[in-house]
């Protein structure tokens, strides 16, 4: 993953993201070819975390590179936000997907 992603991982830029939920750190990995984002659910218990964006990235389609799933960004008020359900203890990598 980390090779693969290398432009985003290790030469990139790296930004903590905002989350709407406690304990659920996520960072936004940009390299020169890839956009990555990084999710971590600290909680024992599952839950659906709403990550904050850029309005740049409303629409941007993401794919779970564990689960094989897509998730769209959505606007949601005056917020950009991608929303991802979580497991207790969970782990995601969602890389950005170009049309």
């Amino acid at each position: 993953m980390r090779r693969q992603y290398a432009d985003a991982f290790i030469y990139g830029a790296q930004e903590i993201l905002d989350t709407e939920e406690e304990n659920v750190i996520a960072y936004l990995y940009v390299g020169e070819t890839s956009k990555v984002i990084t999710v971590l659910n600290l909680n024992k218990y599952n839950l659906n975390a709403s990550i904050i964006l850029g309005n740049e990235m409303v629409r941007t389609r993401w794919k779970d590179v564990f689960t094989n799933g897509y998730l769209t960004a959505e606007i949601q008020g005056n917020r950009t936000l991608l929303t991802i359900p979580l497991v207790g203890e969970d782990l995601r990598i969602l890389v950005l997907q170009e049309d």
